[in-house]
């Protein structure tokens, strides 16, 4: 969970409060916690990364090899730890993980990589949240960068990664619309999210809101957009 991480239940089983940068917290209450548990957040050291990484493999290869699951879905939306590492307003490392657009998705597409190597990358999907605030999520109100700009490299990459490999490429990509989120789950989100699908051209799962409406309306017309993009 990175920074979103319970800091008094971390400390009880003996493990830090970690975060792409120390002191950058959710929120002023966040912050509060974790100085009352005495863990404070301290930032991802290479080892830590390195450690993260071997976990989801090992998570992974659990529920494929053990637990028999046909896919697995890595949580990179609100705000939990991949988000964080994506976003210029809580990521302020100058490391290989840090800075340029490239290297703050560098995480996640290493466990993409991973992941892919060791179970099949036809049995790995991505939940993605691009303009979600929950979690402190800098989302489209962001003064540093809009989320077009903040996620369409990772979605290019994920696209390309398809194109190498075509035989094997990623499950599917499931984008959680802010709808929700925003606190008007029946109205306009006040952004137009088309744009992935020039993008990415598989298989997109999109949700968030969509049966809120009586006549359907946000899921009607992300339908009508879809195949309008599809035949072009």
């Amino acid at each position: 969970m990175g920074r979103a991480g319970n800091a008094a239940g971390l400390k009880r089983v003996g493990k830090k409060l970690l975060g792409p940068s120390a002191g950058v917290y959710v929120d002023e209450d966040s912050k509060k916690a974790a100085i009352e548990a005495g863990n404070e957040l301290v930032k991802f050291t290479i080892d830590d990364i390195k450690q993260l990484k071997l976990d989801f493999v090992n998570a992974a290869k659990l529920a494929i090899d053990v637990a028999g699951f046909d896919f697995v879905e890595i949580n990179a939306g609100h705000g939990f730890v991949f988000a964080q590492f994506l976003d210029p307003e809580m990521n302020f490392r100058s490391d290989r993980y840090g800075g340029s657009i490239e290297n703050r998705t560098r995480l996640l597409l290493e466990v993409v990589d991973e992941l892919s190597a060791v179970i099949g990358a036809h049995k790995v999907g991505i939940r993605l949240s691009p303009y979600t605030v929950f979690n402190g999520c800098s989302g489209a109100a962001s003064e540093v960068m809009h989320p077009i700009a903040k996620y369409s490299y990772l979605y290019s990459e994920l696209e390309r990664r398809g194109k190498d490999n075509p035989s094997d490429r990623i499950a599917f990509i499931h984008q959680v619309e802010a709808r929700v989120a925003s606190g008007d789950e029946n109205g306009d989100p006040g952004y137009n999210s088309e744009w992935v699908n020039q993008i990415w051209k598989g298989i997109l799962i999109r949700t968030g809101g969509y049966l809120h409406q009586a006549d359907y309306k946000n899921l009607k017309e992300a339908i009508e957009e879809w195949f309008k993009v599809d035949t072009l």
